[in-house]
């Protein structure tokens, strides 16, 4: 066996609840949204690059054992990725601050270090955080959110 650790994955076909399509969503709604801790930072990597991660981890000999990170070994806030969406999306964004949708246990600063399996599998992410975001913001623009949250009913996709 080897063990496979992506951080955080995101692109077409995304479910909820996680942030990236919580912010997308709420700005195809309008120009305001609103969230909990601005400050989190998160590594996150294109879907495509975490597949390629794991089917890689798969046809590849000796590498029995391994633990692998899939990440970008970069992170980023929760601020900064409202603030590249509403680029993406040219909009005006004002942000608000609900407490109650704050995560006691969250991790203020998540980053992987994915050199092993770059020395192991030749893998690095190829994708960018912008291309990856610019690709994603169109594909909810395309489909929208299918799936049922607690924040979903208050911002329908028309």
């Amino acid at each position: 066996a080897v063990i496979i650790r992506p951080f955080n994955s995101f692109g077409p076909n995304v479910t909820q609840p996680y942030i990236i399509p919580e912010i997308i969503n709420q700005l195809l709604n309008g120009n305001q949204v609103t969230l909990g801790n601005l400050n989190s930072k998160r590594d996150l990597t294109y879907v495509s690059d975490t597949a390629r991660g794991i089917i890689l981890s798969l046809v590849k000999e000796g590498i029995v054992g391994e633990v692998l990170n899939l990440g970008s070994q970069r992170s980023f806030s929760i601020k900064e990725l409202v603030d590249m969406i509403s680029e993406i999306m040219s909009k005006d964004v004002e942000i608000k601050v609900d407490p109650s949708r704050f995560r006691p246990f969250d991790v203020d600063n998540l980053v992987a270090n994915f050199d092993r399996a770059n020395r192991l599998l030749g893998w690095k992410p190829e994708v960018s955080i912008k291309d990856g975001l610019s690709m994603t913001v169109d594909w909810l623009k395309e489909n929208g959110l299918h799936i049922n949250t607690p924040y979903h009913d208050q911002y329908e996709l028309e």
